[in-house]
């Protein structure tokens, strides 16, 4: 299995980014106009210490951003490995087996809405929008929570890779509806990162008679037995 890159979506990517550029321009002058009334406000040097506390939590989000990205892909290839009959056997033998409701099909796909999600938010924080971006960064990590729940135990997932998604960001939380920061480069890794994840559009293969009934006797070595004697008779 392999991410999916259609040709014909490439026109379709282009005139969505130029449209995500031109958001990005109105984006920023909006929020260059916000800065100048604010400043009218503020003193020149609290205006100052308000945008560079913006800045740093625009940029500490979008490390947050960039590092769940990374491990989403990891387990999504992982998952995309596993939907390989032929190299992972003995899991998909687990999952035809109906007692073992633990062992549901991999699927590669579950990770595209959390990956839409953070690239959005991505998008917000490079326009300036904080308070948005902020707030799609909680709405993407309750999707990603969501979707490790219902991932397969046949997929191994490192305490590594679920890193900071119980808690999320710590400057997620300071962060008010309408606060701004300085509008910038959306960083073309967390783009990549998120198309690549967005791009896995096939699933794995469904099991011909799929969660059979077993006998609770049945063993192994005795499945194993009638395999063999059926290879045998063949």
């Amino acid at each position: 299995m392999q991410d999916a890159h259609k040709q014909s979506g490439k026109k379709g990517k282009k005139g969505s980014s130029s449209g995500s550029a031109a958001h990005a321009d109105k984006g920023g002058d909006r929020s260059t106009e916000q800065l100048k009334a604010m400043g009218k406000k503020l003193g020149n040097d609290e205006l100052q210490q308000r945008i560079q506390k913006g800045n740093a939590t625009r940029d500490e989000l979008m490390d947050f951003l960039h590092d769940r990205l990374k491990n989403m892909r990891a387990v999504q290839e992982r998952e995309i490995g596993m939907s390989d009959k032929r190299s992972s056997r003995e899991h998909w033998r687990q999952i035809s087996d109906k007692q073992k409701t633990e062992y549901t099909n991999p699927d590669p796909t579950r990770w595209r809405e959390s990956a839409k999600l953070y690239e959005q938010a991505a998008f917000q924080l490079a326009r300036g929008s904080l308070g948005r971006g902020a707030q799609l960064v909680k709405k993407a990590l309750g999707e990603e929570r969501k979707t490790f729940d219902k991932l397969s135990v046949v997929v191994k997932v490192t305490q590594e890779e679920r890193e900071g998604l119980d808690s999320g960001p710590e400057a997620v939380g300071d962060v008010a509806p309408n606060e701004g920061c300085s509008a910038t480069e959306m960083p073309s890794e967390i783009r990549d990162l998120a198309r690549k994840i967005q791009n896995v559009t096939e699933k794995a293969p469904e099991l011909p008679g799929r969660k059979r009934v077993r006998d609770p006797w049945w063993t192994e070595e005795e499945e194993e037995e009638e395999e063999e004697g059926n290879a045998g008779s063949g």
